[in-house]
């Protein structure tokens, strides 16, 4: 028909409402996408934070392992002297510190470190006629009977061989003697098991030193010479007749005088016996220790 205007409707999808329409739920899709994508990324984040952290709790354990196993003695389960070299030093450095603190006025109490050298006598015995199988069991139970007669405080050192060291931090130097009968009593007090070998019955020599040496003059004998002393104590112990105990300790005047060496007579010297077997006596100078 002349004059007659025809309009032509775009199919709906092309419309602006559906244009419209289509734009948004394409923004909603991707916004869902990344949203999705985006809870997946942090999931494995966590997954990966908690591996990473697990793996360093493993590692840390590890090392801790590895750290004690160097600080341990295999067969006795006892500490080891690289232990004894990476601890006590600092022992004797915290007691020294006390000591200073306080004054030579008033002296801490039980800020002492005891050192106690430890010897098996004839101990060779054991190993020529029962096997190196039955002295390394002798060994432990030496160890165990040890453990039982300190503190949990204290730490017990395989210095080698049939040797052992106890350190005894906060500890008093007058009860040095006690802990010393102590251990004596803890080796020949009951015959060892050797097995099939029987029983046989041990004794043992100590050698004992306080640090700091000088109550006066805490800082005048390092660590290094009271451990030496304490050794020194041990040579006694045996060459006296074994199965005893030889404390080393100061007079009981201290000089006032500086000095950095120790004289026989600056030096008192404190004797204990272990137990007697049946038909065995010794004869021995004991001097007890008396605050």
């Amino acid at each position: 028909m002349p004059g007659t205007i025809f309009v032509v409707l775009a199919p709906w999808w092309e419309r602006w409402w559906a244009l419209c329409l289509g734009a948004l739920l394409c923004l909603l899709g991707l916004r869902w996408i990344i949203a999705i994508r985006t809870r997946s990324l942090e999931k494995d984040r966590q997954r990966l934070e908690e591996a990473v952290a697990l793996r360093s709790a493993e590692l840390a354990a590890a090392n801790r392992r590895l750290e004690e196993m160097s600080l341990t003695d295999p067969l006795t389960g006892l500490q080891n002297r690289r232990f004894f070299d990476l601890t006590v030093p600092r022992q004797a450095q915290q007691a020294l510190r006390a000591y200073e603190t306080s004054g030579p006025e008033h002296p801490p109490q039980d800020r002492d470190l005891l050192l106690f050298f430890i010897d098996l006598d004839h101990f060779k015995n054991i190993n020529d006629q029962h096997g190196h199988a039955i002295g390394d069991r002798v060994l432990v139970e030496a160890a165990r009977r040890l453990n039982a007669v300190v503190r949990q405080v204290d730490a017990i050192v395989r210095w080698g061989g049939e040797e052992f060291v106890i350190v005894s931090d906060g500890n008093n130097r007058y009860r040095g003697q006690h802990l010393a009968q102590r251990i004596l009593e803890s080796i020949a007090g009951t015959p060892f098991d050797l097995g099939e070998g029987g029983e046989q019955r041990l004794t043992c020599s100590v050698g004992w030193a306080p640090y700091p040496w000088l109550v006066t003059r805490p800082d005048e004998f390092p660590l290094e010479k009271v451990t030496v002393l304490a050794d020194r104590g041990l040579y006694l112990a045996k060459s006296e007749g074994r199965n005893r105990a030889v404390g080393l300790l100061p007079p009981a005047k201290e000089k006032t005088s500086a000095g950095a060496t120790v004289d026989q007579a600056d030096i008192r010297f404190v004797r204990d016996i272990g137990p007697m077997a049946p038909g065995e006596s010794a004869n021995v100078d004991e001097e007890p220790v008396s605050q």
